[in-house]
C-alpha cells in the first residue's frame, strides 16, 4: 500500500480497487453513524486526529496519544464472500498531541538552528508520518519499537560516531518507576508500543517488558566511548517522562564518559505539560531557551526548572498522583559522573559545568 500522509478516514486509500469500492460503501452506509461520532467529538472538544485508525492488516495508518479508550469497529463483510475487511477505530480519552509536536520541534531546531544535517538526525516516532521541517517530506526514519530503539543506540549511534562527536538523545515519553522484584529491584522506565496496538507499555514478553525500557537496560545499549579523551566529545541525554529520575542514577554513573544527564522529573515526581498549551513544560522550555544558537544545556537547564518549580501551574498545582498528594515536577541534571542529580541553579554540588560549555 502506497503511505500517504492521513488525518481523517475519509483520506484512507486502498490501493486494490475492490477495496476501494468498499471503503465507499462502507462511508455512505455509516455516514450517519460517523456524524453522531464526529458531533460526540466536537462536543468533548476533540478532533478527528485523536483517534487510532487501522488497515485490515492491522497495521496503524493513523495513531494519536497512547491511552486506553473505547473502541469501534467496522465490519465489511460484501462480496467477495473470500474477503474480509475490518478497520478499528479507537476513540481516545485524552489528546496528547505533545507527543508529535514536541519532537518536531525540537527536530526543527537541530535541522534548521543547529544545522544539523538529516542524515545525522534519527526521529522514532508512533506515527509513520511526520513533516517536522515543513518540507513536505517526511522526517520520521523508524518506529518507536523496542527493536528500534535499541537498533538506534547500540547499531546506529555506535556505527556512525565515536568519542570526538557531540551526540545527543532526546526521549519524550509516558513513564514510571516502579519494583520488578528480585533480581531487578526498583526502576525507572520509559513505555514503547512494540507490538502495535496502540497503547504503549501494554505486553510483549515476561510481565510486558518487551514494552517497558529500563534505565539498565537503555544503559547497556549506549556506546561506552570515552568522550572526553578528545578533549571535545561527550553525549547530552535528555528524557522527558514521569517518575523517570532514576535514569540519572545509572546513566550518570559513568566518571570518565563525558555524559550529560538530564532528567524532567526524579523517581517521585511526574512531568506536567504547559499550561494551556499542547507540549511539556520542561523540556519545551529548555529546548526553547537554546532556539537562538548560543545558549548552553547549563543556562538552558536552570530556565526550564525554574519555570515547572516557579512558574507554571500545571507542573506545580497539577498533578496528583493516585493518593491525591501533589507531585510536582522536579528536574534533574547530573554530569560529573556521580550520578546524582541537581536543580538549578548549576553549576552546584560540581555538577553543570560540563553542561556549561555545551550546546547544541
Amino acid at each position: 500500500m502506497k503511505e500517504e500522509k492521513s488525518y481523517s478516514i475519509f483520506d484512507i486509500r486502498e490501493a486494490d480497487p475492490q477495496l476501494e469500492k468498499h471503503r465507499k460503501d462502507v462511508i455512505e452506509k455509516y455516514l450517519e453513524y460517523e456524524i453522531v461520532l464526529m458531533k460526540e467529538f466536537k462536543d468533548e472538544g476533540k478532533t478527528l486526529d485523536d483517534v487510532l485508525v487501522y488497515e485490515s492488516n492491522d497495521d496503524i495508518l493513523l495513531e494519536e496519544d497512547f491511552d486506553l479508550g473505547k473502541f469501534f469497529f467496522w465490519k465489511i463483510v460484501y462480496p467477495p464472500k473470500d474477503m474480509y475487511v475490518n478497520w478499528k477505530i479507537t476513540k481516545r480519552l485524552d489528546d496528547q498531541e505533545d507527543f508529535y509536536i514536541e519532537p518536531d520541534f525540537v527536530y526543527r531546531e537541530l535541522h534548521l538552528i543547529a544545522h544539523y544535517d538529516e542524515g545525522n538526525i534519527r526521529y522514532l516516532s508512533v506515527d509513520k508520518w511526520r513533516d517536522a521541517d515543513g518540507d513536505g517530506t517526511n522526517d520520521v526514519n523508524c518506529l518507536s519499537t523496542r527493536v528500534n530503539v535499541r537498533n538506534v543506540t547500540w547499531n546506529w549511534l555506535r556505527d556512525t560516531s565515536d568519542e570526538k562527536d557531540i551526540n545527543l538523545l532526546y526521549i519524550f515519553d509516558h513513564g514510571n518507576y516502579t519494583y520488578f522484584g528480585w533480581p531487578l529491584g526498583y526502576h525507572s522506565f520509559f513505555t514503547v508500543d512494540s507490538n502495535r496496538d496502540g497503547r504503549a507499555g501494554s505486553g510483549g514478553g515476561p510481565a510486558g517488558l518487551d514494552e517497558l525500557i529500563l534505565d539498565t537496560r537503555f544503559d547497556i545499549w549506549l556506546p561506552l566511548f570515552t568522550y572526553g579523551a578528545s578533549g571535545h566529545g561527550r553525549l547530552t541525554f535528555i528524557i522527558e517522562a514521569c517518575y523517570i529520575g532514576h535514569y540519572i542514577d545509572i546513566l550518570g554513573n559513568h566518571p570518565l564518559q563525558e555524559r550529560i544527564i538530564i532528567t524532567s522529573t526524579t523517581n517521585d515526581t511526574s512531568a506536567g505539560g504547559e499550561t494551556g498549551q499542547d507540549w511539556p513544560a520542561f523540556s519545551h522550555m529548555l529546548f526553547k531557551a537554546m532556539a537562538n544558537g548560543e545558549t548552553d544545556f547549563t543556562t538552558a537547564f536552570n530556565i526550564a526548572d525554574k519555570h515547572v518549580n516557579e512558574t507554571n501551574f500545571l507542573s506545580i498545582w497539577g498533578i496528583r498522583d493516585w493518593t491525591g498528594k501533589l507531585v510536582p515536577t522536579n528536574s534533574k541534571l547530573d554530569d560529573n559522573g556521580d550520578g546524582i542529580g541537581h536543580d538549578y541553579t548549576l553549576p552546584n554540588n560540581e555538577d553543570g559545568y560540563l553542561a556549561e560549555i555545551t550546546g547544541l
